[in-house]
């Protein structure tokens, strides 16, 4: 619209009543009053004032199906990472006659396990960096054979959890163990039985998004590209839309 003011028409409908939930971790930093205090006080019944890790609460279904249920909801929406990636909370909510804003059960089963979302990946010809399935240390060393280092990865979960960086010479079993403990506390699952994701580092590459959206009727688009090369400990901190790209760049991809 340029430099002209739009003013939108008023609503002719009621809008919906909107409830937010908040963890005890951040109620106990004073943040209470910008949420519904059931989800804290569920939280403390059930943990206990001094017991709630970030995580579990956070990860805790049930609470917040308790909340939703109690409070009459009809619909959640569980922000970004964690539950939202959740094929299981997507699951338990479509069981509870609640709406999931997000993706089915079966597409965040698929894409939240690395080793099948990588051979989705390879089907489709999308290139991918020289990786595979580790369950020994031996299979690793064999892996740094030809690669000075590479990025071992829990095959569950996200948002920067159950990364570590090898090398030869590392204590390649501490580091796979450390790897599958950490993706297992954060997102369940038995990484060390069913194995790790190893693939060759890229030293000086970009971390490029383009986000799709969709909805129930099966239509779909994107929502361009944006850069989050700018990170801690492999957690995004800064996300730049557009991500600068060339031209034949950003139509390729």
């Amino acid at each position: 619209l340029g430099r002209r003011r739009y003013a939108p028409p008023a609503p002719t409908y009621a809008p919906p009543l909107r409830l937010s939930v908040l963890t005890f971790d951040h109620a106990q930093r004073g943040e209470a009053s910008r949420a519904d205090a059931a989800f804290v006080e569920a939280l403390a019944a059930r943990y206990g004032a001094n017991e709630i890790a970030p995580v579990a609460s956070y990860a805790d279904a049930e609470a917040l199906l308790e909340v939703a249920r109690s409070r009459g909801c009809d619909a959640v929406h569980p922000g970004y990472g964690f539950l939202s990636e959740s094929a299981a909370f997507s699951r338990a909510c479509g069981d509870a006659g609640l709406l999931f804003v997000g993706a089915p059960p079966a597409a965040l089963a698929l894409w939240g396990d690395k080793i099948a979302a990588r051979d989705v990946a390879v089907a489709s010809r999308v290139p991918v960096a020289r990786g595979a399935v580790v369950r020994t240390a031996s299979d690793l060393e064999a892996f740094l054979a030809d690669a000075e280092s590479a990025i071992l990865k829990a095959r569950t979960g996200g948002g920067g959890r159950g990364i570590r960086e090898v090398a030869r010479g590392d204590d390649l079993s501490e580091a796979m163990a450390l790897c599958a403990a950490e993706g297992g506390r954060a997102f369940g699952g038995d990484d060390a039985a069913e194995g790790l994701v190893v693939e060759e580092l890229v030293r000086g590459a970009r971390h490029v998004e383009v986000q799709v959206v969709a909805d129930a009727s099966g239509a779909a688009s994107h929502l361009w590209d944006r850069d989050c090369s700018l990170q801690r400990r492999h957690q995004k901190l800064v996300e730049i839309a557009p991500a600068g790209l060339a031209a034949e760049t950003r139509r390729a991809l």
